[in-house]
């Protein structure tokens, strides 16, 4: 199976190892990796602070890369929870509402 992994800014940042270790982990599991750079943040930060403007344009770039993906495993909760649940929100009444997961 293709997986798209999504390494978050802070992961990236903070604790690479966790990273290096998910990739590990998949190709033991027989997958193939793909773990696009232009990927570095779902737009948490902004949204958090209010700046949603902000927010969606770093997230549509997010929405755009992943579109075609076949399974996307990210390595932040919050950030899953970021493009789960509040994209939703973030998106609503806009272009991109129906490509929000």
């Amino acid at each position: 199976m293709r997986v798209t992994l999504f390494i978050p800014c802070f992961v990236d940042l903070m604790f690479p190892k966790v990273g290096i270790s998910i990739v590990q982990i998949l190709e033991r599991l027989g997958h193939t990796i793909e773990c696009p750079e232009e990927l570095a943040c779902c737009g948490q930060p902004p949204f958090n602070s209010g700046y949603w403007d902000e927010a969606r344009s770093v997230a549509a770039r997010v929405l755009e890369r992943l579109k075609d993906a076949e399974v996307v495993i990210i390595a932040s909760g919050s950030c899953g929870a970021m493009l789960k649940v509040f994209y939703r929100e973030l998106f609503a009444g806009t272009e991109h509402e129906q490509s929000a997961f």
